[in-house]
């Protein structure tokens, strides 16, 4: 296959690194949003524990292990399913097509899945042996 950079596929492993850093940061930073806006609502209510800090405090754990590459895999997966979930119970879009927040679960949903196939990349503790 004729292709314009051949010399680039020597570098493949720095995708999945590229893709790893993107979805974490992603996750750290809405994980810390979730955690400070529950905690906000919190002050009010004064009910300790909720539902958003949880997910929250999941969020930035799985964000750290993006970053560090330290268990793609399985975080992969569990982050998927905390996707797939959102999608399904959050409400549709009214007008058809995907946009808004669906079309940004559904680009991590696809960058996650193919972490899960192509593996963490370069600068990780889970390198294939």
């Amino acid at each position: 296959m004729l292709s314009v950079f051949p010399e680039l596929y020597n570098y493949s492993h720095i995708a999945p690194f590229l893709l790893r850093l993107a979805v974490g940061a992603f996750f750290i930073v809405s994980g810390f949003k979730n955690v400070f806006a529950s905690t906000a609502s919190e002050n009010q209510s004064k009910t300790g524990l909720t539902a958003p800090k949880i997910l929250g405090i999941l969020e930035i754990l799985c964000g750290v292990f993006l970053l560090v590459g330290l268990f793609i895999q399985p975080v992969a997966i569990a982050v998927s399913i905390i996707l797939i979930a959102a999608m399904a119970l959050k409400p549709k879009p009214e007008f058809g097509g995907i946009s808004g927040r669906h079309g940004l679960r559904f680009l991590l949903l696809a960058i996650l899945l193919s972490l899960i196939i192509l593996g963490p990349g370069i600068f990780a503790f889970d390198l294939p042996l």
